[in-house]
């Protein structure tokens, strides 16, 4: 396996949205794969305007960036998808693969406002609508945790969840 740093710097720049229900791993995934990458996420901006104005900066400064998001449904994600496109920008996703069963008592050892009420949970993976090419993607991962590690696999549209 490559050096994890510059896993996908070939890519670069991009943008790089990660994909998954709370507590499927995203933000960790983020710390490990993507250090030193601009983070775009509402849990820190807290604003849809705050989040849009700081992604439209980075996209303007040609800097590769992450949105660490839910982005559970193909809506959620267009938004993203078009203004990377117009930027001229690839656009990678990262699907975290996991059960609900999984990113619930991954939820539970968390602590504050981090701590996602269980409701919030169910609800997202209810609106989990698996990504595709179709949407604009330049690039598709599933991405899963095994034995307390990642592992990326090539994308299959027909794999699904």
């Amino acid at each position: 396996m490559p050096d994890e740093s510059v896993l996908f710097a070939e890519f670069f720049p991009a943008l790089i949205l990660m994909i998954g229900i709370p507590g499927s791993g995203k933000s960790t995934f983020c710390e490990k794969f993507f250090p030193g990458v601009a983070v775009v996420s509402l849990d820190r901006l807290h604003t849809r305007k705050r989040e849009s104005d700081a992604l439209d900066a980075l996209l303007g400064s040609g800097v590769s960036a992450v949105v660490d998001n839910t982005d559970v449904s193909r809506a959620e994600r267009a938004v993203y998808v078009a203004k990377a496109k117009r930027a001229g920008y690839r656009v990678i996703g990262c699907y975290m693969q996991s059960t609900l069963a999984d990113c619930l008592k991954r939820n539970a050892g968390r602590t504050g406002k981090k701590c996602i009420p269980v409701a919030g949970v169910i609800g997202r993976a209810q609106k989990l609508e698996i990504p595709n090419y179709a949407e604009g993607f330049d690039f598709l991962y599933y991405i899963k945790i095994a034995a307390g590690k990642f592992v990326i696999s090539p994308w299959r549209e027909e794999a699904g969840r």
